[in-house]
């Protein structure tokens, strides 16, 4: 999204950042070409830049929407810096306007003229904000944009748990997802559905992207196990819709309130990811808002029209799918709050089942959160969500110590589109505040 956050200056003296000495001119070279095309209208002949097998991965057309986009959001790039050039894959900033840097990292060919292999974006810092208490995280909040909220939880101690609104719903976009495997590990707990169990693909239940199975044929059988796994570590939408079936929609809204979620009600009837792609952009607008007005009856009677809907239909009833878009009353809901306990909801099942797959899950993906021997932490589990005027990230955390604990943050802005850029930078910088916490 072009609409940036507008963030709460903190000043403070800044810490200087250590910049590799003797870098491959190279490197050097081609980094500064990347600082270069950072502007309104980059161009430049692919070919002769990036060699064809990152062309193969990555349209041209990709390439120019992240350039353009870094210049839309943050201004032109002044300089490049490395940072780390131990690895083949060499870190370095561009520095931008304001204080701000992007994060990259750049790979080239051995030989002449080092075309650039391996190129990755890794975000933007703003080097005005820290967030070193949970003060400087609620003066960054008041300046957010639309409805902010965090919580962080110690789930042994609470002189160690803090909250920013952390009891308001919030839209969660694939967020929801925690609440499918945990009805998944209940049916799992009484034997009705076993982690090896095989289903097959069903073109009523293939949604739209995010995911790829809604590209896998027809009748391909996948277990229950890789269901959840695309489910929760690349947000696989038609991967949702099955499990949502296959587990029930009545018996997923019944374990909302044994979950801890606060706001069963206004999560009932519970949607597939299709039905709000419907509803949201193939409905007429008169029966959208009818929709929205609707008894939990008259809107299950929806549902069951929406099958009739072919599916090309969709983003062509004048809503735009660019936009923040009804994200207040057709969505999937929680608090922060909420979505800590669901967490501990979900790290208390497996315990009692005995069995790790669920947290195995989590941890496929865990973006900023890093497991390891110089890390903090000995275990990260992670869901999060966006659509334009959503972003939700929730991680469950586990220190060396073998303290528990949860980060949940969510912006929701109705009437603007959010970077993701500086949210990730918030809460990337608040996850490392919460080492001190639990």
């Amino acid at each position: 999204m072009r609409k940036i956050l507008l963030l709460f200056t903190i000043f403070f003296i800044l810490n200087p950042v250590v910049y590799a000495q003797n870098v491959d001119p190279h490197y050097q070279e081609k980094a500064n070409f990347i600082c270069t095309q950072i502007k309104e209208s980059p161009s430049f002949n692919y070919e002769d830049y990036f060699s064809s097998e990152f062309i193969q991965q990555i349209p041209y057309e990709m390439m120019i929407d992240i350039l353009q986009d870094l210049y839309l959001n943050f201004g032109s790039c002044a300089k490049a810096h490395f940072t780390d050039t131990s690895n083949k894959l060499k870190r370095f900033h561009l520095e931008l306007t304001n204080q701000i840097f992007a994060k990259a990292s750049i790979a080239l060919e051995e030989n002449e003229p080092y075309k650039i292999s391996g190129f990755l974006f890794n975000g933007v810092s703003d080097r005005k904000i820290q967030i070193k208490s949970w003060k400087d995280l609620i003066e960054v909040g008041e300046q957010a944009g639309g409805l902010f909220s965090a919580t962080l939880k110690n789930y042994s101690s609470q002189e160690n748990s803090y909250e920013i609104q952390g009891s308001q719903f919030q839209a969660l976009a694939s967020g929801f997802k925690l609440y499918i495997l945990g009805s998944l590990l209940n049916k799992i707990e009484t034997k009705n559905l076993s982690w090896q169990q095989e289903f097959p693909i069903q073109p009523k239940w293939k949604s739209l992207p995010s995911g790829i199975m809604h590209t896998w044929p027809d009748g391909q059988r996948i277990s229950i196990k890789d269901y959840a796994k695309f489910m929760i570590s690349i947000s696989d939408n038609t991967a949702t819709d099955h499990l949502l079936h296959i587990i029930g929609r009545t018996y997923i809204e019944s374990q909302l309130a044994h979950m801890r979620n606060s706001f069963f009600s206004m999560n009932t009837p519970f949607l597939s990811t299709m039905e709000m792609f419907k509803i949201k952009w193939a409905l007429p607008l008169e029966k959208i808002h009818a929709f929205i007005a609707a008894e939990v009856k008259e809107k299950r009677s929806t549902l069951q029209e929406l099958s009739s809907i072919p599916n090309e239909m969709i983003g062509k009833n004048g809503v735009p799918m660019d936009k923040p878009a009804f994200i207040r009353q057709i969505e999937w809901f929680a608090s922060t709050n909420d979505m800590c306990e669901v967490m501990k909801w979900i790290k208390n099942k497996t315990e009692k089942l005995n069995d790790p797959t669920a947290l195995d899950i989590l941890a496929v993906n865990t973006p900023f959160a890093h497991v390891g021997a110089d890390s903090h932490w000995s275990y990260a589990g992670y869901k999060g969500g966006s659509e334009p005027g959503v972003l939700t990230m929730t991680y469950l955390l586990k220190s060396k110590e073998n303290t528990w604990g949860c980060l949940s943050m969510a912006l929701n802005d109705e009437a603007n589109g959010i970077s993701q850029y500086l949210f990730f930078d918030i809460v990337e910088k608040t996850l490392r505040f919460s080492e001190s916490q639990i």
